[in-house]
Parts: structure tokens; sequence; C-alpha cells
């Protein structure tokens, strides 16, 4: 899957569910290894799209979907 598609389904997925969300839970439904998921992540995270919040087993716990994450959710843009 594109770098494109992961990190926009990460964000819809987040933003379906409002708030916490473990690694585990998400690299379930985004079908990746949690390595892999890692990487999405951080990117994400530097771009202030999502929090992370501690980490276990090496993957961080996604605390929230941020303002600017919501945004480009709802408008359907996404753009890295």
């Amino acid at each position: 899957m594109p770098e494109l598609e992961i990190r926009k389904n990460i964000l819809k997925y987040l933003h379906e569910k409002g708030n916490y969300v473990s690694g585990g839970e998400l690299a379930d439904k985004i079908n990746l290894k949690r390595d892999e998921l890692k990487v999405h992540l951080d990117f994400l995270e530097t771009k202030g799209y999502l929090k992370l919040n501690g980490a276990v087993g090496g993957i961080s716990h996604i605390s929230a979907i941020t303002e600017k994450g919501k945004k480009m959710v709802e408008n359907n843009e996404f753009k890295f």
C-alpha cells in the first residue's frame, strides 16, 4: 500500500475513534507490522496531525488526532 494511503487510513481511523487508540489496535486495523506503523505515526506526529503518548513494546499509544488532522480528514484533502 502506498504511503499516502497508509497515512490517510491512519487519520481516518483516528477520526472515527475520536481519541485514544492503542498502537496494536491501529496496526491490526491498518494491517501493518508495528515497526512499519511506527514510521508513519512518527511522521504524522512530526507534521502535527496526531499526538503520541507513551510507548509499549516499541510502539506508541496514540492519544488523539489533532485539529489539523481532523480538518484534513473532514475536508478530504490529504496533502502531506
